[in-house]
């Protein structure tokens, strides 16, 4: 099965840094979008949901723009799947858009659509906005 990019943005006001904590902190992460993180190393973790082990490793660094978590695939190891949190301010309103893009073997934008915005409601909700 190939894969699909999901690309969805999402307008936040919360500074930059504490977004990006949010989102890129094992701890905070498992408050809205994972179930539990194992960390093996300060790069490579185990992402849980559903009781479903997702290995990843941290294959992009940019405090407080971006971070990408690769996933490791045996079946096709040369076009991993990947979650990247992308988190832009525009220079002219200041407003905050938070990007998730979604490379993995879901196809259904519904579901996807329906997935990322329960996943978003949870920040949201952590946050108290």
């Amino acid at each position: 099965m190939s894969k699909t990019r999901f690309q969805r943005d999402y307008e936040f006001q919360i500074p930059p840094k504490v977004l990006f904590e949010l989102v890129s902190e094992p701890n905070n992460l498992k408050l809205w979008f994972c179930d539990e993180i194992i960390i093996h190393n300060d790069r490579e973790m185990n992402l849980v949901w559903d009781d479903l082990d997702h290995e990843s490793k941290i294959t992009l660094l940019k405090p407080p723009k971006a971070i990408r978590f690769e996933f490791a695939d045996a079946d096709a190891p040369a076009d991993p799947s990947f979650i990247e949190f992308g988190i832009n301010q525009t220079t002219i309103t200041k407003s905050i858009f938070f990007t998730v893009i979604d490379y993995s073997k879901m196809s259904d934008e519904q579901e996807w659509n329906n997935l990322w915005d329960a996943l978003i409601d949870q920040l949201r909700k952590l946050i108290g906005r």
